[in-house]
């Protein structure tokens, strides 16, 4: 969606809604979502105190997700280094909105989020590393430390986690490779 297209314009329909700042009094028609296709994946990295609070709860209502998220999207935790690794897999279970954040000045973009799963068996950045395919992906040349989108990369990913943690596979089933557009 373009910005120009807000002026004069009561609703727009679009086949990916990407338009973070869209007016509030836009109606915006997400094509896929109408038809129950796809969803994105999105790294998310967590340092601190975050992680120790990550791990121990099952939802929150407002949590920091990337700015082009939408309901529905999945959220891949990253643990900054030391640690750098994905153990917490979330989804977006409410709408993306920009307010003012209680962890930084200024403003963040914040969702509700419900856990998909914990993996007993975590991807290292190491793993990422040794992967043909992952290894010159922007996330890992980024050290898991950005928001990165890695839609592109999810069946590589997919295959990586449940191979890792077979106990988790139905728990991602609607978020398979099949389904992401």
């Amino acid at each position: 969606c373009s910005s120009d297209l807000g002026h004069g314009c009561d609703w727009v329909v679009c086949w990916i809604h990407d338009w973070p700042r869209a007016p509030q009094d836009l109606v915006i028609v997400e094509l896929r979502r109408e038809f129950g296709l796809g969803f994105n994946v999105w790294f998310q990295p967590v340092a601190g105190d975050y992680r120790d609070v990550l791990s121990r709860i099952n939802s929150d209502d407002q949590w920091s997700v990337p700015p082009g998220a939408v309901k529905g999207d999945l959220l891949l935790f990253c643990r900054t280094a030391p640690d750098s690794f994905i153990r917490d897999v979330f989804r977006v279970s409410g709408p993306v909105r920009q307010v003012e954040a209680g962890w930084k000045p200024g403003k963040d973009w914040m969702a509700p989020i419900k856990r998909v799963c914990t993996l007993d068996a975590p991807v290292h950045l190491s793993d990422f590393r040794d992967h043909r395919v992952l290894r010159d992906a922007g996330f890992v040349r980024g050290n898991m430390r950005g928001r990165y989108r890695a839609s592109e990369y999810w069946p590589d990913i997919y295959r990586m986690i449940v191979g890792r943690n077979p106990s988790v596979t139905k728990k991602l089933a609607r978020f398979g490779p099949e389904h992401i557009l």
